[in-house]
């Protein structure tokens, strides 16, 4: 039996981003299954990152075959071949691109948080830059576990 103090829980807290372009650094991949579609999937991790000190960790999942054209853009902001038709996921960490994000409104079941709309353009600098939004975050409140798989 597991025993705890429920006294020694601490509110959760993450910030979400508002919408529009951050860089970002995919920090983690991995090949995993969907949990609703039970097609093979890569959970991506991301760090996107403010012009301030704020970084916020964002997930995109690339789910074969229904979200393949996530896959091809972020193909094209790494410079790696799409068309061979395979990829090594972890070849993808540590890549730097510009990625458009918006919010995804909260649910019963999940807070809201930031969503990727699209992997826009390869970066070379890793100097953290907010092209279009103010600094403005909003904090919420969130479950540990809140992907929708």
């Amino acid at each position: 039996m597991f025993e705890f103090d429920p006294k020694e829980a601490e509110e959760k807290t993450f910030i979400c981003l508002p919408a529009g372009k951050y860089q970002a650094e995919i920090v983690n991949a991995e090949n995993k299954i969907s949990k609703s579609s039970g097609n093979p999937m890569i959970e991506l991790q991301m760090m996107c990152h403010t012009n301030t000190e704020h970084s916020v960790r964002v997930f995109d999942y690339i789910v074969n075959p229904s979200s393949l054209w996530k896959l091809k853009s972020i193909c094209r902001c790494c410079g790696m071949d799409f068309n061979k038709g395979e990829i090594d996921e972890q070849l993808l960490v540590g890549r730097w691109m510009m990625v458009k994000l918006k919010i995804r409104a909260a649910t019963d079941k999940y807070s809201e948080k930031n969503e990727v709309v699209a992997y826009v353009d390869k970066i070379n600098s890793t100097t953290p830059t907010q092209t279009t939004n103010s600094d403005t975050l909003k904090a919420a409140t969130v479950a540990e576990d809140n992907v929708p798989f």
